[in-house]
């Protein structure tokens, strides 16, 4: 093997190295083994500067080399989350318990991820009460190999209540040049 050519090995593809008869490589190839690591340590070996590639059986003796390495873990998975939707407010509070599906996630590698890889990191819980207004509710996945990936849902809560108006009766006494002063506080009342 004369001709400078590059072979990158991964864990995920099925090409064959033992295939490639020189000239233009695969993209990538298929370790042997299980994994690139234990390929690299069962069927890879250094001796007098060069490098033996391939099964014992067929060597290919490759004169100069140079190793590169980088680590791959594959693509973040995707995560669906439910669109943003709008709520009116419970009747007498300033807020709505409010109930929603978690998403579903998919991972190249792993497929449809397992509903403990999916947490919520943000907002208020399912069956939480959520204040009158837009809030953002957050959650993560995580796949095999660590690769994460967010999605976010606005939940608005309308205050949709008229408000009721709390009459009171107030005396006020004047006094001889006719002013009068009132405490606010005897006039706090809860609207509802």
């Amino acid at each position: 093997m004369d001709t400078a050519v590059d072979l990158v090995f991964t864990d995920y593809l099925l090409n064959n190295y033992s295939d490639w008869t020189g000239g233009a490589p695969a993209a990538d190839y298929l370790p042997q083994m299980e994994h690139f690591i234990q390929h690299l340590l069962e069927k890879i070996s250094t001796a007098s500067g060069s490098l033996v590639v391939g099964d014992w059986s067929q060597m290919t003796t490759v004169n100069s080399f140079c190793i590169n390495w980088a680590m791959s873990s594959g693509d973040a998975p995707e995560i669906f989350c439910l669109a943003d939707f709008a709520a009116d407010n419970d009747e007498g509070a300033c807020g709505a318990v409010v109930n929603f599906a978690p998403p579903i996630a998919l991972d190249t590698e792993d497929g449809t991820l397992d509903a403990s890889l999916i947490v919520q990191t943000g907002g208020p819980a399912t069956g939480s009460e959520f204040p009158v207004g837009d809030t953002d509710v957050t959650f993560t996945a995580t796949d095999s190999h660590g690769n994460e990936t967010s999605c976010t849902f606005v939940v608005t809560i309308n205050d949709a209540e008229a408000p009721v108006a709390v009459c009171q009766a107030v005396t006020v006494t004047l006094d001889a040049s006719g002013s009068a002063s009132i405490d606010a506080s005897a006039l706090r009342r809860r609207l509802y």
